[in-house]
C-alpha cells in the first residue's frame, strides 16, 4: 500500500543528467522540507498534489542524511506519467510532489560490517545510496557490488562505481555483461551466477542484498542458498 496517508512535500528540479541512454538523473531540492529516510528506501513522486496525474515509486540513490537535496534515477518507461513526463518534458525549475519513504530493503550499519550488494539494471538505484552511505560514513565496513546490465552502456553510475572502489580498499564494484559487448570489454560476461560469485571470493558470512527485475532476483537468492547462505542474511526486493 502506497503511503497516501504522508504528508506529500513540494521539491524542485535542480539538475537533469543523462546517465544512460534509458536513465536521467534528477536532483530535488527540498525546498526547506525536511526528509528522513534509510539508505535503500524509495519514495512516490506525484506531478499534481491532488495525484491527477499518476504516481509512481523512485528509489532515492543519494545517501542520507538529506541536507536540503535528494537524488533519484528515473529509467523511461512510456507506460507511467510520471516517469514520460520526466524523462520527455522535465525541465529545471520545475515542481514535483513527493511523500515518503517507503520500504523495509535498506542497510543500517548495525546489520553487520560485511555487505554484499547485487544489483541488475535499475536494481542499481539502492544500491548507490547504501555505497555512498558506507563510503562516507563507515571506512570500516567492507562492502562488494556486483552489477549487472546487458551491456556496458547500460551500467548506470559506472564510472562513480569505479572511482569509490578505486579510492576505498575496502569497497569492490564488480561489473558483468550479460549481452552483446565491445570486443575490447575487459570485465566479465555472463549472469551473476554460482562461478561469478565464487570467483569474487566473497565471504558467505555477508549481509547479502539484492536488488532488480524478475527473474533474475529469485534466481540469484536460491544461488546463494545454495552456496550455504543463511536465510537470515539475504533481503531482496524486484524492482523493474
Amino acid at each position: 500500500m502506497r503511503g497516501t496517508a504522508r504528508l506529500r512535500i513540494s521539491v524542485r528540479i535542480t539538475e537533469v543528467e543523462q546517465e544512460t541512454s534509458a536513465v536521467k538523473c534528477f536532483q530535488l531540492d527540498l525546498c526547506g522540507h525536511s526528509f528522513n529516510f534509510l539508505p535503500g528506501q524509495w519514495l512516490d513522486c506525484y506531478l499534481d498534489k491532488d495525484e491527477s496525474r499518476g504516481v509512481a515509486g523512485y528509489t532515492i540513490t543519494s545517501p542520507p542524511p538529506a541536507k536540503g537535496l535528494i537524488e533519484l534515477a528515473v529509467k523511461l518507461s512510456e507506460d507511467n506519467p510520471v516517469t514520460k513526463f520526466l524523462h520527455q518534458e522535465a525541465e529545471i525549475g520545475d515542481v514535483l510532489f513527493i511523500d515518503g519513504p517507503h520500504g523495509s530493503f535498506y542497510y543500517k550499519r548495525e546489520m553487520g560490517d560485511q555487505v554484499v550488494l547485487i544489483a541488475r539494471d535499475i536494481g542499481i538505484t539502492p544500491m548507490m545510496s547504501i555505497l555512498r552511505y558506507i563510503d562516507g560514513r563507515y571506512s570500516e565496513v567492507k562492502a562488494t557490488l556486483l552489477y549487472s546490465a546487458e551491456n556496458p552502456g547500460q551500467l548506470i553510475y559506472k564510472e562513480e562505481l569505479m572511482e569509490i572502489g578505486n579510492k576505498n580498499p575496502n569497497i569492490r564494484c564488480l561489473f558483468t555483461v550479460t549481452g552483446s559487448s565491445p570486443e575490447d570489454w575487459p570485465v566479465h560476461i555472463g549472469e551473476i551466477d554460482e562461478e561469478f560469485i565464487q570467483r569474487a571470493g566473497i565471504d558467505l558470512n555477508s549481509i547479502f542484498l539484492l536488488c532488480g527485475p524478475p527473474p533474475h532476483i529469485p534466481k540469484t537468492v536460491t544461488t546463494l542458498r545454495k552456496l550455504g547462505v543463511k536465510e537470515s542474511g539475504i533481503k531482496y526486493e524486484e524492482w523493474w
